[in-house]
């Protein structure tokens, strides 16, 4: 699972794609959900290593994929929270001169917005 959580930030799109495309299909199973996105499993470590250490377009697929992961229900949104990988997006909301990059902010704020239309509905 490691391998799937670090094609996330592979630097070819496709690949990318692909493996975000996969977790989400896995984690769509409670069991699995909780495999991959319990707190501090082997799974979001490499997540919460790739969060801090990667580039911003790297960091946003990441934040991307937990956001959509963290919609897919109640039950999940509950797991990732739990997990601690929405504290990257809280952060740069709270902060938002952790970048200087107007791109990445105008991702961040396009991706609160998913999550806040989800939550209000």
């Amino acid at each position: 699972m490691n391998v799937l959580a670090s094609a996330v930030a592979d630097e070819e799109l496709s690949i990318s794609k692909q493996a975000c495309a996969i977790i989400l299909r896995l984690a769509k199973d409670s069991d699995a959900l909780k495999q991959l996105f319990g707190t501090s499993t082997p799974f979001t470590n490499v997540l919460n290593d790739i969060l801090a250490k990667s580039s911003d377009v790297m960091q946003m697929r990441v934040l991307e994929l937990v956001v959509n992961v963290a919609l897919l229900s109640d039950e999940a949104f509950e797991t990732v929270a739990s997990s601690g990988l929405l504290d990257n997006l809280i952060a740069q909301i709270k902060d938002p001169m952790i970048t200087d990059n107007i791109l990445t902010l105008l991702n961040v704020m396009e991706i609160t917005q998913q999550v806040s239309s989800n939550i209000y509905r």
